[in-house]
């Protein structure tokens, strides 16, 4: 909910560079929100609210990719999204493989479609949810954009074009980070020689890998915002006693 009033509050901070479907939409997303205000709170309701965010939600992002100009903002916009979704993607994969679930074959359908990559694994490998394709398929494809490495070298692309214009300072804790991911070898995973205690060392060593790679993002974002929407000056600034 308090998501959704900051959506509302940025959107009405620039009403006028919106156009009137995209307002509509807002307005629309706004209703539903307040119409499940002061009302006890029905699992069915709330998973019929969250459908309709999601579908909502959608829109908006259609909104985003046909209809803004390709300034400034949007490349902000764009380079926000992607690292949201690295992070949200390391965490919630480093959560699953230190869970213990990640022999669990419902687990690895749940998690497929937390990745929004079922299709996907049922279209190349007519098989049933197996731990290495699925980490694969998620962590190491480079096709695939709601993969850990595809959106990590969009992000990576994305602050290159952006140090062009700005000279924004190397990025090297996340390019060491991509390169550890892109050597990380799932056929370690498979070797006879490990028992299931090693096989664990591995998978936590592959949470740490995330969970770095969702930290190192994080760093990026705050220097983004120091960079360019602190419009304070340090000098300026008071702290009080």
């Amino acid at each position: 909910r308090a998501n959704l009033q900051r959506l509302q509050w940025a959107a009405g901070s620039v009403r006028g560079k919106l156009s009137q479907a995209n307002w509509q939409a807002l307005v629309e997303l706004q209703r539903e929100a307040q119409a499940l205000e002061g009302q006890p709170a029905d699992f069915g309701e709330l998973l019929d609210f969250l459908n309709r965010l999601l579908m909502s939600l959608a829109a908006l992002s259609g909104f985003a990719l046909d209809d803004m100009t390709r300034d400034d903002g949007w490349r902000f916009l764009m380079l926000g999204r992607c690292i949201e979704r690295l992070q949200f993607l390391c965490d919630a994969f480093a959560g699953f493989l230190r869970s213990g679930a990640a022999t669990d074959q419902s687990a690895l359908e749940w998690l497929l479609e937390l990745g929004n990559s079922s299709i996907t694994y049922r279209t190349r490998y007519l098989a049933s949810a197996q731990l290495i394709p699925v980490l694969d398929l998620l962590l190491l494809d480079e096709q695939n954009p709601h993969a850990v490495i595809f959106q990590l070298r969009t992000l990576l692309r994305s602050l290159q074009r952006l140090d062009e214009r700005f000279e924004l300072p190397a990025q090297l804790p996340l390019q060491e980070l991509e390169a550890q991911l892109a050597g990380f070898d799932l056929a370690c995973l498979e070797n006879s020689l490990f028992g299931p205690g090693s096989i664990r060392a591995v998978l936590e060593g592959l949470a740490d890998l995330l969970a770095a790679i969702s930290q190192a993002a994080g760093t990026v974002s705050d220097q983004l915002g120091l960079r360019f929407f602190v419009h304070v000056d340090a000098s300026q600034r008071t702290q009080s006693s």
